[in-house]
């Protein structure tokens, strides 16, 4: 936890928070939809021709990969008590070591915001001023 927290650990908190500034510009701020390609006349049954193709589930491969998901989001919430809680037996430096923990998680969630909200302020600025993220031309 301490190397996360240190100078050492500035490259895992900039890719961390890179990653959370991808997740928000996704989701918050989603892209024109592209137009699908017309369908091909033949099939490729290779994996890189078959992105676009839905794969058929029965109910019961429906039934079994919620349950698979549900027993997932247990162990995980389970191994997570688990781990605090063992940190927090330790006793001052379990505590610390929490804290640590915390604090880098949150200075990573800060990061990635910032890094969005300066996504999002560039694309508005774009759109008001076309070619304002262009560098200037040479005098």
């Amino acid at each position: 936890a301490a190397r996360l927290v240190s100078r050492s650990g500035r490259d895992v908190r900039r890719r961390g928070a890179m990653a959370i500034c991808t997740a928000l510009d996704r989701t918050l701020l989603p892209r024109k939809k592209r137009v699908a390609p017309a369908e091909p006349a033949a099939i490729s049954l290779s994996a890189a021709g078959s992105r676009g193709l839905a794969r058929a589930s029965s109910p019961a491969s429906r039934r079994l990969e919620k349950r698979q998901k549900r027993w997932q989001r247990k162990m995980t919430a389970y191994l997570v008590r688990s781990h605090v809680n063992r940190q927090l037996r330790h006793g001052w430096r379990g505590a610390a070591t929490f804290a640590k923990l915390t604090y880098f998680a949150g200075r990573v969630l800060v990061g990635g915001v910032v890094r969005f909200l300066g996504v999002a302020v560039r694309r508005v600025l774009e759109r008001l001023m076309p070619g304002f993220d262009q560098e200037p031309a040479a005098a």
